[in-house]
């Protein structure tokens, strides 16, 4: 996945999933955290709510992992399991993320 961030939870059983968007070092992130941007100033896309794609790290090449990550207002508010033809979909609609209107 090169360079991305990563969301994990108090959980520790709880798989982490790693997610490109925002700044991408590496951050380690959890529920609530509002996504950091660097130097960068945020985009006008980061206001209202934002679909990513993520993995999971427990995934193999046989068995992987899939979620979507919900963001709203720049600040990461769930997260879900999906299929593979849903992440599919929000990787074929602007790369990581998918902008919608509230």
């Amino acid at each position: 996945m090169g360079l991305y961030n990563r969301l994990s939870f108090e959980d520790q059983e709880a798989e982490a999933i790693q997610f490109r968007y925002g700044f991408c070092w590496s951050t380690e992130y959890r529920i609530g955290d509002e996504i950091d941007w660097g130097e960068y100033s945020r985009p006008s896309s980061a206001r209202g709510r934002v679909f990513l794609r993520g993995l999971g790290e427990r995934s193999t090449q046989q068995d992987m992992h899939y979620y979507s990550i919900l963001i709203e207002d720049n600040v990461i508010v769930s997260v879900r399991r999906i299929s593979k033809s849903d992440y599919d979909y929000l990787e074929q609609n602007e790369g990581c993320a998918q902008s919608l209107t509230k």
